[in-house]
């Protein structure tokens, strides 16, 4: 199968890139000029790499040429407002309705739509119900609706944003898969993503435990999970990709063990 990644340079689409080869798919990839290789450089000549941007619609629609399935795992990760908000909307939302449209465009290709657990959002009424049944554990699966709410980050609803964008092209005919990983973990480039969060357990720079728990998954099973999905998802469903739920002090903890800190 001809399978085309954005973000593949990154912590989980290095791993999707991986992945698709050792499954024998052939694959292309959508890089900018300031793209770090880092994570692929051992398999960097077994990819077809394409110079482009999802913020340049023309040099997407060349990328898509002779493409069956597209993995849209190029995303911006980052928390704050004003520049950092704006710059999330272009990114996660309008990159997202760009590659819609060119798959739309295209015809008969499969999106494979990265998305996020925060993209199912939190609302007050869900961290009361949680506190009173289960100690602030907020259970959800795939049925969950946004709730807009000021306990929304900016990334979240950029996340929302960029699925409803994906729904819009399954209104349009699109075939569109979206999946959904909790906190990703494993090993991944220096200061980004939560290998940032292991380098501060790392140098003792972490001087306070957060209260409360979350999910975590392993990168590896991410990727495992957007093959599956690629495969044997239904047009327009969503998929949790989640592992186990810890609390933070569990996390920071095993991190800290594992570094003998």
């Amino acid at each position: 199968m001809k399978v085309l990644v954005t973000g593949a340079t990154g912590f989980v689409g290095s791993r999707v890139v991986r992945r698709l080869l050792e499954e024998r798919h052939d694959v292309r990839a959508v890089h900018r000029p300031s793209s770090s290789f880092s994570q692929v450089e051992d398999i960097r000549d077994r990819i077809d790499w394409v110079l482009g941007d999802v913020l340049e619609p023309d040099g997407l629609h060349r990328a898509f040429d002779d493409m069956e399935c597209v993995v849209h795992a190029a995303a911006e990760i980052a928390f704050g407002r004003g520049e950092v908000e704006r710059r999330l909307h272009r990114v996660n939302v309008e990159g997202t309705a760009n590659l819609v449209n060119a798959a739309l465009d295209h015809g008969r290709v499969r999106v494979i739509h990265v998305s996020s657990i925060a993209a199912l959002g939190r609302s007050p009424r869900q961290s009361e119900a949680a506190s009173a049944r289960n100690g602030d554990r907020i259970c959800t699966d795939e049925s969950a609706e946004w709730v807009e709410s000021d306990l929304n980050t900016a990334y979240a609803r950029s996340k929302y944003l960029a699925e409803m964008e994906v729904r819009r092209g399954v209104a349009e005919g699109l075939d569109a898969v979206i999946v959904n990983p909790s906190v990703v973990m494993g090993v991944g480039r220096s200061g980004r993503n939560t290998t940032l969060l292991a380098e501060r357990v790392r140098d003792g720079r972490i001087p306070l435990v957060p209260t409360g728990s979350t999910n975590v998954v392993d990168v590896l099973d991410v990727a495992d999970g957007i093959l599956k999905a690629l495969e044997k998802g239904r047009r327009g469903e969503r998929y949790i990709l989640a592992g186990e739920n810890l609390e933070w002090k569990e996390i920071i903890t095993m991190l800290a063990d594992a570094f003998d800190v």
